[in-house]
């Protein structure tokens, strides 16, 4: 045992709370401490937007920010609790008038400095507070480690996954 602090001693565990570890890459650090909010108190981070994901099942928001100590990234995951409420946020919010590419199970698309899209129950927005080459990447980054969330058995229905990915049809 080594005293934390002291040379030798192990880098304290990083808490990233739901998201996967493989969020904080290489020169980004989290800014602060994971945040989540529940149905009562997520107007206190989205204000004005919250009734819409509440009407669309909404459980959960988690939210973290990674820093390089000049840019930032935020990321939002929203628990919306299925795979259909989570349709419903991302056409209500426009989300279906976009250029929508996929990765696996995954759904989203591109912004001028990050992402947004689905997962399962999860909605997320991955996005930079520029759009500089080194925080898209990074935002790019970030959305590999997404399919490594909580599994939850909310996973595609079949018939979505046959008519987006084998007859590529959009949303």
């Amino acid at each position: 045992w080594v005293e934390p602090g002291r040379p030798g001693a192990p880098a304290p565990a990083i808490d990233t709370g739901i998201f996967p570890p493989a969020i904080v890459g290489e020169g980004w650090g989290l800014d602060g401490r994971v945040q989540a909010f529940d149905p009562s108190n997520v107007y206190e981070k989205i204000n004005g937007a919250a009734e819409q994901y509440i009407a669309f099942g909404f459980r959960k928001l988690h939210c973290a920010t990674l820093t390089d100590g000049t840019r930032s990234i935020a990321i939002e995951l929203y628990d919306q609790g299925s795979f259909a409420n989570v349709l419903g946020i991302f056409a209500a919010q426009g989300g279906s008038d976009r250029d929508v590419q996929s990765s696996g199970d995954m759904f989203y698309y591109r912004t001028w400095g990050g992402m947004i899209g689905g997962y399962g129950p999860y909605y997320f927005k991955i996005v930079g507070d520029e759009a500089a080459a080194r925080v898209v990447a990074e935002a790019a980054r970030i959305l590999e480690t997404m399919d490594d969330l909580p599994a939850s058995g909310n996973a595609a229905p079949l018939a979505y996954s046959v008519l987006t990915k084998e007859l590529g049809l959009a949303l």
